[in-house]
C-alpha cells in the first residue's frame, strides 16, 4: 500500500498547470487579465507557432515593485483580496493567485517590470518553477511578461495541442473577446510578426466589434440597453436576418469579465425566437453588470465558467432586454441577387424555392384594381375567420366561454401596399409608392395565425379543450420523469392527463389554441423542448411554446392558389402583427426591392 506523503512545491505547481494552463490561449488570458488589473490602457501581444514557442505580454499598468517580484511567482500570491470575505466584492479579473506560479512551472517565464516612482525596472526569471535572483533591467513604467517553451517539461500535454493555425486561431478568438469586455483600452495581437488584431481603445464598443468581426459585422449589429435595479445590460445583438452556423461569435461578459454561460446563451436565443430559424445563431457581444454578491466565479480555475445566484431571472432579463431590441428594429429583408450571405438552413431554403417548376406553376395570377376594403369585406369576407381561410379542424368539446369582443383593429404596417399577382402558387407580389415586395405565402400565415392565437390565448387564461376520443402516450423513463416534474404546471395549463399503466398516460384535454391534427405528437414535442431546456420553464414560456408549435398547422400552403381579395386579405392581416417580418420558424415572411435599385438593374440611373 503507498504511503501517504506531502507532495514538493514543483510537482504541486505542475499539477495546478494542468488545470489552469490548458492551452496557450489559457496563458494569454491570464497574462492579458492581470494587465488590466494593473490599469493598462495598452495591451500588446506577441505570439509564435501555435502558442507554445513564444508568447509575450507587455502593458503599461502600474508594474511590480522590485520586492514583490519573488513573490508573483509563488503559489497562491495575489493582490487582489486578503480574506475569504472579499470574494463578496471582488472587482477584479483575478484573485486566485495561482496562474504565474502555474505558468512558470510549464514554461520558460521572465518578467521585466518597472512599477510607477522606481527609476530602473527589474528582471526576475524561472525555469519549470525554479526562480533564479532579481536583477536591475531597463524598462518603461508597466510589465513585460515573456513565456517560453511552452509544456518543455509536461511533453504529455503538449502532445495534444492542435495546429499552429488552430491554436494561433483560438489565441485570437480569445484576445478579440477580451478586447470587446474593455473597448478603453488598445489592444495589439501579432502572430509570427504579422499584425493580427487592433483595437483603437477609444471606448466605443461598436468599433472593437468592427475590429473583431469585421466592419459589415459591426453595421448590422443593434444596440441593447436595459436596467432593473442594480443590474444592467448593455452591448450589441445582429439583426435577426444576420446569423452564424455556431455560437463562435457570441461573446457574453460579466461586468468586464469574459463567462461562458449556458444560461445567457439560452437566453439569447429564446430573444430571436420565431424571429430567426433554429438551426442558427445570434452574433451579439453583451456586457451584463452585476453586484458581486449575484454570482461567483470560483467555479473553474480557469474563471470562464461562473453561478449566477439568481439563473432564471438573470437569463429572462438578458431575454427580454435583448428582444425588445430586436422587435424594435422591423427589418425587410432586402432582395439583393447579389448577395452570398444566407441565413436560412438549407432546407428552409428548399422549401422556398420549390425545384423545376411547371408551366401551371410558372403562371402569374394577375389581380385587378382593389376594391374598397368595406365593400369587399362586405361581399366576401375571406380569411375574416380561420375555417374560412381553411383552417378546419377536428370538432373538440369545447369548455370555455366565447372570446370577447375583438377591439378596434390597429392600422395596418402595410395599409398602403397593393398586391399585384401570385408566382409560383406560393409567393405574393405587391408593391407601394416605393418598392416592390415578394411575400411567402405560407410564412405570412403562420405569422398571422401564431401572434392571433399567443394574443387569444393570453386573454382568454388558461382553459382547455376536451378531446372527443383520448390519446394514449407511452412514454420513456427519462420522458416520464419531465412530464411528472412539470405536471402541475401543465395542468394549469389546460392539459389533462390521466395515468393508464405503466409508463403510459392517456391525453384527454389540451389548451384552448387549436388546431389538434395530432395532438399527441405535438404533445411528445412540446415535452421534448421542455428536456432540452436549460432551466425550468415559467408557465407563460411554456404556452408560449405550445402556441408555436401548434399555430403553423393549416396555415395556407405553398402551391395553393389564392385570388385578389385573399391575398389582400392576408396582407391586411400580416400589417396588423407585432413583427410582419419573419414567420415563427425565423424564416423572412417577405423581401423588398426599391424602385431605385430596379431602375439601377435596368441603368436608368
Amino acid at each position: 500500500m503507498a504511503k501517504i506523503q506531502i507532495l514538493e512545491i514543483n510537482t504541486i505547481n505542475r499539477i495546478a498547470a494542468g488545470e489552469v494552463v490548458e492551452r496557450p490561449l489559457s496563458v494569454v488570458k491570464e497574462l492579458v487579465e492581470n494587465a488590466l488589473d494593473a490599469g493598462a490602457t495598452q495591451v500588446e501581444i506577441q505570439a509564435e507557432g501555435a502558442g507554445d514557442t513564444l508568447i509575450r505580454v507587455r502593458d503599461n499598468g502600474h508594474g511590480i515593485r522590485r520586492d514583490e517580484l519573488e513573490l508573483a511567482l509563488m503559489p497562491h500570491a495575489t493582490s487582489k483580496l486578503t480574506q475569504i470575505e472579499d470574494l463578496q466584492h471582488l472587482g477584479t479579473m483575478g484573485f486566485r493567485g495561482e496562474a504565474l506560479a502555474s505558468i512558470a512551472a510549464v514554461s520558460r517565464l521572465s518578467i521585466l517590470s518597472r512599477a510607477e516612482g522606481e527609476t530602473s525596472g527589474y528582471l526576475i526569471q524561472s525555469e519549470g518553477g525554479s526562480t533564479a535572483p532579481v536583477n536591475a533591467a531597463g524598462s518603461p513604467v508597466g510589465t513585460t511578461v515573456t513565456v517560453e517553451d511552452l509544456f518543455f517539461n509536461t511533453p504529455a500535454r503538449r502532445k495534444f495541442l492542435r495546429s499552429p493555425q488552430t491554436e494561433a486561431g483560438l489565441i485570437a478568438e480569445m484576445t478579440g473577446k477580451l478586447a470587446l469586455g474593455r473597448p478603453d483600452v488598445s489592444f495589439r495581437l501579432y502572430r509570427d510578426g504579422k499584425a493580427v488584431l487592433v483595437t483603437p481603445g477609444n471606448g466605443r464598443l461598436l468599433d472593437v466589434i468592427g475590429a473583431v468581426f469585421g466592419r459589415e459585422t459591426a453595421r448590422r449589429m443593434t444596440p441593447v440597453e436595459a436596467q432593473r435595479g442594480e443590474w444592467s445590460i448593455s452591448g450589441f445583438a445582429g439583426e435577426p436576418g444576420f446569423a452564424r452556423a455556431n455560437r463562435r461569435s457570441q461573446v457574453f461578459l460579466l461586468n468586464t469579465r469574459v463567462i461562458r454561460s449556458q444560461v445567457l446563451a439560452w437566453a439569447l436565443k429564446d430573444a430571436y425566437h420565431t424571429l430567426m430559424p433554429d438551426k442558427v445563431h445570434p452574433l451579439a457581444a453583451l456586457r451584463l453588470t452585476l453586484p458581486a454578491a449575484e454570482f461567483d466565479v470560483n467555479v473553474h480555475p480557469a474563471k470562464l465558467e461562473v453561478k449566477f445566484r439568481r439563473e432564471r431571472e438573470v437569463g429572462e432579463f438578458l431575454r427580454e432586454s435583448a428582444r425588445a431590441a430586436l422587435l424594435a428594429l422591423k427589418p425587410a429583408r432586402t432582395l439583393d441577387w447579389n448577395d452570398r450571405e444566407i441565413s436560412s438552413p438549407p432546407a428552409a431554403r428548399h422549401e422556398l424555392r420549390p425545384p423545376n417548376p411547371t408551366p401551371e406553376q410558372m403562371r402569374l395570377v394577375y389581380a385587378p384594381p382593389a376594391k374598397e376594403r368595406s365593400e369587399w369585406l362586405e361581399a366576401q369576407p375571406a380569411y375574416a375567420s380561420a375555417d374560412e381561410a381553411g383552417l378546419r379542424e377536428p370538432k373538440l368539446a369545447q369548455l370555455t366561454p366565447p372570446p370577447a369582443e375583438e377591439e378596434e383593429a390597429p392600422i395596418s404596417h402595410f395599409a398602403t401596399l397593393r398586391p399585384l399577382a401570385q408566382l409560383f402558387r406560393t409567393y405574393i407580389l405587391a408593391a407601394d409608392a416605393t418598392s416592390l415586395y415578394i411575400i411567402d405565402q405560407h410564412a405570412a400565415h403562420e405569422r398571422v395565425r401564431y401572434e392571433r392565437l399567443l394574443r387569444e390565448t393570453k386573454e382568454r387564461g388558461a382553459t382547455a379543450q376536451t378531446l372527443l376520443a383520448p390519446e394514449t402516450l407511452e412514454f420513456s423513463w427519462q420522458e416520464e420523469q419531465a412530464f411528472l416534474e412539470h405536471y402541475g404546471l401543465l395542468r394549469d395549463m389546460g392539459f389533462i392527463v390521466e395515468e393508464f399503466g405503466p409508463q403510459t398516460y392517456l391525453l384527454r384535454a389540451v389548451p384552448c389554441t387549436g388546431p389538434y391534427f395530432t395532438p399527441a405528437e405535438v404533445f411528445r414535442r412540446f415535452l421534448a423542448e421542455v428536456l432540452e431546456g436549460k432551466e425550468p420553464p415559467g408557465a407563460d414560456r411554456l404556452l408560449e411554446r405550445w402556441v408555436f408549435l401548434t399555430a403553423c398547422r393549416g396555415s395556407v400552403k405553398a402551391e395553393e392558389t389564392l385570388a385578389l381579395p385573399a391575398m389582400e386579405e392576408l396582407l391586411h392581416m400580416l400589417g396588423q402583427t407585432e413583427n410582419p417580418y419573419t414567420c415563427p420558424h425565423g424564416r423572412p415572411v417577405l423581401m423588398k426591392m426599391s424602385r431605385a435599385e430596379l431602375e439601377k438593374r435596368f441603368y436608368r440611373t
